[in-house]
This record gives structure tokens, sequence and C-alpha cells, in this order.
């Protein structure tokens, strides 16, 4: 079931509302932590320190209005950041 889920067509655009409140730097961080990256391989896939890593999650949580990283995962998958089954950023 999940590699059928997995072969469906790639999201054409990413339609939620609560991305458009993301910025860019906020999207960039929120598509390696949708493939379950930590903060720490995050860190290493785009050049920026623990401490902007850990901010731009944090703000992606609060605008997402979630509680944890896996909320948002979710919602990165609903909206299309990232397609299923994509291999990780690393």
């Amino acid at each position: 079931m999940i590699e059928e889920f997995a072969r469906q067509p790639e999201i054409e655009s990413i339609d939620s509302p609560q991305l458009g409140d993301l910025t860019e730097r906020e999207l960039e961080v929120l598509r390696p932590l949708a493939t379950g990256l930590i903060n720490c391989e995050v860190t290493a896939a785009l050049y920026i320190c623990d401490a902007t890593a850990k901010t731009h999650v944090s703000r992606v949580l609060t605008k997402f209005g979630v509680r944890d990283r896996v909320q948002a995962v979710v919602l990165a998958h609903e909206a299309g950041v990232i397609r299923p089954g994509s291999p990780s950023e690393t």
C-alpha cells in the first residue's frame, strides 16, 4: 500500500495557507526536516549553525500551529513540500 502511494504522481504545486506564511529559508529547512533529518543533519545539509536551524524549526512549528516536528512533517507531506518516498537530503 505504501509503495502504491509513493508511486502517485508528484504534486505540481504547494497549496497550503500555512506554507504561504513561511519564508524561503524556512521552506528550505522544512524540506530536509520532512525527510526525517534531525537538526544536526539539517545544519550540515544547509550549511547553517545549530542555533539557526533550531530557530527556523521553531518558527515553522509556530506558523503551522503545531506542537512538534512530527505534526509539521505530516503537514509538509500533505501540502506537497516533499513527495512520499523521496530520498533524504543527506
